[in-house]
């Protein structure tokens, strides 16, 4: 995975706000409701070789979107999570995790590579 990092010194307000970042992850993989999360996410963390964090992130490289969005169905299809839990689980908008869901299924049919590891991905989840 090839990711660049800004060449800047972090200041203490991108300090405090990773640590929120950091802690509402946490937050959301110790509750019962997000065990479910803490599932997909890490079966689609290695299903895309990808680290879990990653997900929570708000970058639109590709390397984290697709896995993201892949997660986010899951979630809305497997799990019943409404759009507003899972953009909140995210840190997104519902409207983001609409787009998400409803590009899924062509994403599935004109990307191989996604859809072997979206197959993956539930395999792990099924197994």
């Amino acid at each position: 995975m090839n990711i660049q990092l800004l060449e800047t010194v972090p200041t203490d307000e991108l300090i405090a706000e990773l640590e929120r970042r950091r802690r509402r992850i946490n937050d959301c993989l110790e509750s019962r409701e997000d065990k479910d999360l803490n599932r997909v996410v890490h079966a689609v963390a290695e299903s895309w070789g990808i680290a879990t964090d990653s997900l929570f992130e708000q970058s639109r490289a590709n390397v984290v979107c697709q896995p993201r969005q892949a997660a986010m169905f899951i979630l809305r299809s497997s799990f019943k999570w409404t759009y507003h839990a899972i953009g909140h689980a995210f840190g997104l908008d519902h409207g983001t995790v609409i787009y998400a869901v409803t590009s899924h299924k062509p994403r599935m049919a004109n990307n191989p590579a996604f859809a072997h590891r979206f197959k993956t991905a539930s395999d792990t989840l099924n197994a």
